[in-house]
């Protein structure tokens, strides 16, 4: 069971990790600032952000965070998200990207870090 940290203020999309991800231990918060207040003290072994959050911080801002902070979580990160600008600058930093169209593409993600990490 994976510890994965969930960035998402959609309760609709938070329901469909929930359904998707089941198997695993789940966090859930709903903005940026709340992402990093948590990271601060705990990691995870993969973290999913939207790319478009509520309030002003988004997943852009999270990801930068990490890179300056908690470089070990870098490998463990990916987007999820439906914003375009957002999918163009996953393929310039190379971080796994999912549209929310397909779910089960999103759990191969997630299976793909994971196996990376074992």
């Amino acid at each position: 069971m994976a510890k994965i940290l969930i960035i998402e203020d959609s309760e609709l999309v938070q329901k469909t990790y929930k359904r998707l991800l089941r198997d695993h231990e789940l966090t859930i918060v709903d903005t940026g600032l709340a992402a990093m207040q948590l990271l601060e003290s705990e990691t995870f072994d993969v973290i999913i952000s939207d790319g478009d959050l509520e309030g002003p911080l988004g997943g852009a801002d999270v990801w930068a965070w990490v890179q300056n902070n908690r470089r070990d979580l870098i490998p463990k990160f990916m987007f999820c998200s439906g914003n375009g600008a957002i999918e163009k600058l996953s393929e310039r930093w190379g971080i796994p990207y999912n549209d929310k169209t397909d779910p089960r593409a999103i759990l191969t993600i997630v299976n793909n870090i994971l196996e990376v990490q074992s």
